[in-house]
């Protein structure tokens, strides 16, 4: 999502922030250029007519996410900073705070949980046959217990952070019993080498 900050209609020198969401548009190219074209397309609702348009010198600032097509030296910031070298570019504040939350974590209880979880993940992720095994446990737990959701475990690293660890963590205690089960029958196989979790 991109955000222009601006205000074309302020009269005086004095700086007037306010800010603007300017449209949604499908992209013709994930690339700088194709961006700058959804953005001048946006400035036009503001009537702004082009990126060299006059009432452009009142642009203050263009939020966007980390996206390589946002930040490249040919991307995006490149071809505008060019053009209008005084705008303020920030990164999205959603990414800054999943990034500050991740931090504030760092060190804690939470980082086994993390390491847990993804051991989890590539457990089952790497193994069809442990997958396999760990389905047939489920079948048999079925008939006592009531089970929602999937049977693996899911990734907790995705692009929603947050949101992420607590789908995990949910499914995690949800079938907590299946997969300690399972783990201990792996532990007692002779036949498993290491089993890393």
């Amino acid at each position: 999502m991109l955000i222009v900050c601006c205000d074309i209609n302020c009269k005086d020198e004095r700086i007037h922030s306010k800010i603007s969401f300017l449209k949604v548009f499908k992209l013709d190219s994930v690339s700088g250029v194709g961006l700058l074209k959804v953005i001048e397309g946006s400035l036009q609702s503001l009537g702004i007519q082009g990126i060299d348009d006059t009432n452009c010198y009142k642009l203050v600032e263009v939020a966007r996410d980390g996206a390589s097509a946002n930040i490249a030296s040919v991307s995006l910031k490149g071809i505008v900073k060019e053009k209008l070298p005084w705008i303020v570019w920030t990164w999205c504040i959603g990414h800054r705070i999943k990034l500050a939350i991740k931090d504030a974590f760092k060190g804690s209880a939470f980082d086994l949980i993390d390491e847990m979880l993804l051991g989890l993940y590539y457990l089952y992720e790497k193994s069809s046959k442990k997958c396999r095994e760990l389905h047939d446990i489920f079948s048999d737990l079925k008939q006592c217990l009531q089970f929602q959701d999937g049977v693996k475990p899911i990734r907790a690293s995705g692009l929603s952070w947050v949101s992420d660890k607590v789908a995990a963590l949910k499914r995690l205690l949800s079938k907590y019993g299946a997969y300690t089960n399972h783990l201990a029958a792996l532990y007692e196989d002779v036949s498993v080498k290491t089993v890393t979790v």
